[in-house]
This record gives C-alpha cells, structure tokens and sequence, in this order.
C-alpha cells in the first residue's frame, strides 16, 4: 500500500515539474492563440467589408467570413501545439487523421454538400427571395436562402423545407424569372355561335381586358376540330395576377356572349312592322 502510495506521489511531482517546465511555453501558446482569434475576427470584417463592396449576398458574405474565422483559429491551434509541444508536426497529424476525416467525410457527406450547395446558390443567384419557383414537387415563393435550406411558402400556405444539395441537383423553373408569362385556356364553343363570331368576341374582350399584356399580342388558335377555341395571352408572372388575369378574362367572355343574342344556324332575324319577328329559315 504505501509502495503504491509512493508511486502515486512521484508521478504528481513528475506531472507537476513537467507542467512548470513547460508553463512559459504554454503561456507563450496561449498568447499565440489570442492573437489568432483576434485576427480571426478582424478577418471576417475585412471579408465582410470587401464582399459588401462588391454587392454579395449578405447571407453569402457572413458564410464566407465564418470559414475564414474557422481556418484562421485552426491554424492559431496548430501553431499553439508546435509551441508547447515542439515535437508535434502538423504534417503527423494530418497523416494520423487520414483514415478518420474519411469517415468523418462519409459521415457529414449531406451536411457538407447543402454546405457548398448554399454557396453556389448564393453565388450564382439563380432565384432570389420572393420569386415564384417550382423544384423538387413543390412551387411557391421563396422566403429564404441560408447556407443549409431554402424555404419556400407555397400558393397554400404551407412551409416547405427544401435542402440546398436537393435544390442544385435538381431542375429549378422560376416562374417569375421574366416579368410576364403566358396564360392558356379553352373556351367551349356556345350553341349558336360561330368559331369566327366567338374569334372575334374573344379577341375584342383580349384587347379591352386591363390584366392582359398587349405586347406580345393574344392569339386565338381552333387546334382541334371540334367546338373549342385554345386561347393564349400574356399577364404578369405573379401567381396571384395570373389568376386574376383568368378570372376576369373568362367573366368578360361569359357576359359578351350573355350581351349578344343566340340565333340558331341557319335561321335570320327581320324586325317586321308593329313589332312581330318573322323567321325565314335560310
């Protein structure tokens, strides 16, 4: 007992002379270290100065300075190990961690790819926050665009969570990427009416209509043969406008073909005296 005693006590003092033997490097360790932090810090804002110079995103700019902060203070702790223990080589470590960052890679591999997935995101801009786009199954506005996810509200209102490496592998249409969009609709060909009299009733309305776009001008195509006419104009790119676009145009059209009066085919109306129809069949 007192044998295991008294070697417990030599290693404590042997602990003890080495930790005072190596205080100052330690110390000097430690200075070296805040000093890295410090320019750690002071290079964020320098990168964060330069990158709002130059109009980068905010969200980029503040990412950008974080890995400059992370490699700077990795790089102050490798400094820091050299001095307090000055048989210690970075070039060591990093062979010894050789067979670990791969596993570590392997194991962070959907982390890091929305990681860099976000950066090209947000540096090729491919949509911005508040267009309209549709990817992965989904479609609605984007709200925001961080390093990890983008998030996008949807024409129901529902919160969709989209993953950048998801969002970059993927096909992305932005509908609002132009300011206008064209709309199609089919309109049935009443009883009554002719496709040219209907032509020329839809195109009068077309033109007189405040939500659809002159320029390019609307046309009016028969693609099938049968009672229907394909309609196709351009309103602006918004969802809600598109809608709207729709939902008068197709009002307008059912109130001119309620205004005009349906006559049969093959029938002509003369208006006789003392106010009687007289019918001749054609």
């Amino acid at each position: 007992m007192e044998r295991a005693i008294s070697l417990a006590w030599k290693s404590v003092l042997y602990m003890t002379d080495g930790f005072f033997a190596k205080l100052p490097n330690i110390l000097v360790a430690l200075a070296t270290l805040m000093l890295f932090v410090f320019g750690a810090r002071l290079a964020k804002k320098v990168v964060v100065n330069l990158c709002s110079r130059t109009r980068l995103d905010e969200t980029l700019s503040h990412a950008l300075g974080t890995i400059v902060i992370f490699f700077v203070n990795l790089l102050g702790i490798l400094v820091a190990a050299t001095i307090v223990f000055p048989s210690f080589s970075p070039g060591n470590l990093v062979a010894g961690l050789g067979i670990t960052s791969v596993a570590v890679g392997f194991a962070f591999k959907d982390i890091l790819e929305n990681f860099f997935a976000g950066i090209l995101l947000l540096w090729q801009k491919p949509f911005r926050i508040g267009d309209e786009i549709r990817t992965n199954g989904f479609e609605g506005t984007v709200e925001d665009i961080d390093i990890r996810s983008t998030r996008i509200k949807t024409i129901d209102g529902e919160l969709v969570v989209v993953p950048n490496g998801s969002m970059l592998s993927s096909p992305i249409v932005v509908l609002t990427g132009y300011s206008v969009r064209r709309v199609k609709m089919t309109v049935a060909v009443p009883q009554g009416k002719s496709v040219d009299e209907l032509r020329k009733l839809i195109l009068d309305v077309l033109h007189k209509s405040e939500s659809v776009q002159k320029d390019p001008a609307p046309l009016i195509y028969q693609t099938t043969v049968g009672s229907s006419l394909d309609i196709f104009f351009w309103a602006n790119s918004k969802a809600t406008s598109m809608q709207q676009a729709v939902s008068d145009v197709a009002s307008a059209i059912q109130r001119a073909i309620n205004s005009k009066p349906v006559v049969e085919a093959g029938t002509a109306i003369d208006q006789g005296l003392g106010g009687q129809d007289r019918r001749a069949v054609a």
